[in-house]
């Protein structure tokens, strides 16, 4: 699985900077909200970007827990973005 996804994440690094975006692709193990603030922090990121699929309570389900936690805990604003719905096109 995690093969599977660097995959994808890299292929979507490429995309993002064949169109002039500056991308570094990181993965790291812990808990999510947590480790991508860390690294915003650590790396002086001036935004995160993180889709919305939330499941659980009001708020989380229109943007989701663990991006909900980011803009929390966030140094850094953070955009969210509605995730794409490609099985209907």
């Amino acid at each position: 699985m995690l093969e599977k996804s660097y995959s994808k994440l890299k292929q979507l690094e490429t995309d993002l900077q064949e169109v002039g975006l500056r991308t570094k692709l990181i993965v790291v193990e812990g808990i999510p909200y947590q480790e991508i603030v860390k690294v915003a922090e650590d790396m002086d990121v001036s935004l995160i970007v993180m889709g919305s699929h939330g499941e659980r309570g009001l708020i989380e389900k229109i943007i989701g827990s663990t991006t909900e936690r980011v803009i929390s805990h966030s140094p850094v604003p953070v955009l969210v973005i509605k995730p794409l719905n490609l099985q209907s096109k």
